[in-house]
Formats: structure tokens, sequence, C-alpha cells
């Protein structure tokens, strides 16, 4: 039992080990309301195999940013042939953005996270990323901009997992006096 579990060990421990990670930066335009260059970093679990998907995943803070490189998760890549796409964090340079992201992927992050993926494209010799599907992960406010992903490249998108979706206090519309205090019966 006991070798085992030491040979359990060394496989995965060198299965891990022959994924393959690359990263890449792209700077905002000026036009866009991104403050910095965004970075990402690239793992192909499976290197020398073309990719069936890219799991996007926006870095939230450590519980989100360790799914990354989570050995559960390198294993679900390896299975279906998915890359995964670290989305680092890339503050807004608008008052509201808080320097915080802003969610809206017109404004910039959009177009930073297809130029990336062409970017690795060529670096790889991937090709395919350029035109793969994508699976989108957010979490707290990377939830809402996971699901303007889907509207914003329809055609990419393969699926999105929100995450505990908010991003600041709700607005009230014009015309509202409140908030519901409790949601409605079922």
């Amino acid at each position: 039992m006991r070798f085992l579990i030491i040979l359990l060990f060394i496989i995965s421990s060198y299965s891990v080990a022959l994924a393959i990670e690359f990263k890449t930066a792209v700077t905002p335009l000026p036009t866009e309301v991104i403050a910095a260059a965004c970075h990402y970093a690239l793992t192909f679990p499976v290197p020398n195999h073309s990719i069936q998907a890219v799991w996007v995943i926006f870095d939230r803070g450590h519980d989100v940013h360790d799914l990354y490189s989570d050995a559960a998760i390198l294993a679900f890549a390896r299975r279906f042939r998915l890359a995964l796409l670290l989305h680092g964090h890339c503050p807004g340079k608008a008052a509201e953005d808080r320097m915080d992201m802003n969610m809206d992927p017109s404004k910039g992050l959009g177009r930073a996270l297809f130029t990336t993926l062409d970017q690795f494209a060529r670096a790889t010799g991937h090709h395919e990323l350029s035109r793969t599907k994508l699976i989108f992960l957010g979490f707290s406010g990377a939830g809402p901009l996971c699901a303007r992903l889907v509207g914003f490249a329809p055609d990419r998108a393969l699926a999105a997992i929100l995450s505990a979706p908010g991003h600041y206090e709700p607005r009230i519309r014009a015309g509202a006096t409140a908030l519901p205090s409790s949601p409605p019966p079922c």
C-alpha cells in the first residue's frame, strides 16, 4: 500500500511537471480605460497536442489564482485538452473603477484578451488559440465581466462560470424608492 501511494505521488508530480507555461502582457490603447498593461500566463497541460478550448481564469485573489495551478484543475484540463489562461488584474483608470478592473469588455479588456490569445498563438505555434472556444471563470466583480464577454464574443464563448457575481453596490434606477430587503417568494 505504501508503495502504491508513493508511486501515485511520483506519477502526479511528473504529470504536473509536463505542463508548459508562457507569459505575456498587452499594453492598453490610449482610448481604453485600462490604467496599465494587462499581464497573462498560459499553461498547456498537454503541450504537444492541439487544444480544444481555453479556460480563462480572472485573478481575483489567492483562492481563484490558486485554481490556475491546482493539480485537479490541471488534470481536468489535460483530460479535455484545455489550455489555462490566467488573466491578471488590470486596473481601470476611471475614478468610478476605484482601481479595480472596468468590467465592460468593450472598453479594453475584451481587446486585450483576444490580443493576448493572438500573441500566444504566434509565440507557441498553437495557432488554434486565435480561434478556439473560451470558458470564462469569474469570481465577484469578474463574474459580470464573464457574462459580458459571452455577449461581446458569442462565437468564441463555450461557457461562463460566474461565482458570487457582483460589482459594487447596486444602483437604484430612476423612479425607484428603495431596493427590496428580501428576495420575492418562489
